[in-house]
C-alpha cells in the first residue's frame, strides 16, 4: 500500500512498480505515452457525458411534449449517423 501513495518513484519499495512509475513519470517517452493515455480517457469521458446529456434531453422531450423518439432526435439535431445509438436505449 505504501507504494501507491508515493509521488516519488524512488520512495517505492516494489521494484517492478518503481521502475514502471519512473518510466511513466520521468522518461520522456513514458511521459508522452502517459499523456496520450490520459487524452484518450478524457475523450471517452466527454463522449459519455455528451451521450448522457442527449439522453436527458430526449427523455424530456418525449415525456413533456409527447414527441416520438425520431421527432425528439430531429428537434435537438442528433446527427443521422448517431441516431442508432439512441434507438438502442431501452429506457426512453
Amino acid at each position: 500500500m505504501h507504494d501507491f501513495s508515493c509521488t516519488d518513484p524512488d520512495e517505492m519499495h516494489y521494484d517492478v512498480l518503481r521502475e514502471r512509475a519512473k518510466y511513466l513519470k520521468q522518461d520522456e517517452e513514458g511521459v508522452v505515452r502517459m499523456g496520450g493515455s490520459y487524452a484518450e480517457v478524457l475523450a471517452e469521458g466527454r463522449a459519455q457525458e455528451r451521450k448522457e446529456g442527449t439522453l436527458r434531453h430526449l427523455r424530456s422531450l418525449i415525456a413533456n411534449l409527447g414527441l416520438t423518439l425520431e421527432q425528439a432526435m430531429a428537434a435537438i439535431g442528433v446527427p443521422e449517423e448517431e441516431r442508432a445509438v439512441y434507438r438502442k436505449e431501452r429506457q426512453l
